[in-house]
């Protein structure tokens, strides 16, 4: 966004700008092709509307973009969004509508007290351009909160995702503990070890840690946890 200072009177208008401003070049062509205004009363206002139809552009672009994401949240509710987009546009919104505040404030002033020097029918052209800019307003406010939502879906989403994968690893914990600690004892280098002179002792722990195993699911089965 790029701010516009003007100065004008019954006679001229004198604006101020510090980088290009496609809404000036546009009055500019218009001037140079002879279909330009003829007043300067009749200036302000083409260049008034010039600035709110490019708002309007943005604050479109905007909403296509916030919908294609609410689409794709609905569409695939396994497929995680782009953070870093979604901060983009809740930032966008807040940008915009913290340059667009004052210029609402600016044409209600001009819509209230016009200067002698408009003509009759100015009052309610401004007054249009006020309501448009109020919609505007609402529409990126209304934009900040469909983010805001996305992105507490979205991290919703990653929550439940990190407390079942949690949860999975939590159940392969369980089950190969047990076992674990029975690798670990008869692994022991010590004399009286069940088993250690028998040929079927390592079939005999096999078999004992796949009825443990076996009994840990049957139990996980009956408690509903897989």
């Amino acid at each position: 966004m790029v701010s516009v200072r003007i100065f004008a009177d019954a006679q001229r208008a004198i604006t101020l700008r510090l980088r290009p401003l496609r809404a000036t070049e546009a009055l500019i062509e218009d001037l140079l092709a002879g279909r330009g205004p003829k007043s300067a009363a009749e200036l302000i206002l083409r260049l008034a509307h010039y600035l709110t139809d490019k708002i309007e552009l943005l604050i479109s672009e905007l909403s296509e973009q916030i919908d294609e994401q609410e689409e794709r949240a609905d569409a695939a509710q396994t497929r995680s969004l782009d953070h870093a987009d979604l901060l983009q546009m809740r930032r966008r919104a807040a940008s915009l509508r913290r340059f667009l505040a004052p210029q609402r404030d600016i044409y209600g002033q001009l819509t209230a007290s016009a200067q002698a020097w408009f003509v009759a029918t100015d009052s309610s052209h401004w007054n249009e351009l006020n309501n448009r800019l109020t919609r505007y307003l609402e529409e990126l406010e209304l934009s900040r909160e469909r983010v805001s939502l996305l992105l507490e879906g979205e991290n919703r989403r990653m929550d439940e995702r990190m407390n079942h994968t949690l949860y999975r690893f939590g159940i392969i914990t369980c089950i190969f503990l047990p076992m674990s600690f029975l690798t670990g004892l008869l692994g022991i280098n010590v004399g009286g070890i069940p088993g250690a002179e028998s040929p079927y002792g390592f079939l005999l722990a096999c078999a004992l840690m796949g009825v443990v195993a076996l009994g840990q699911w049957l139990l996980f089965r009956r408690l509903r946890w897989i």
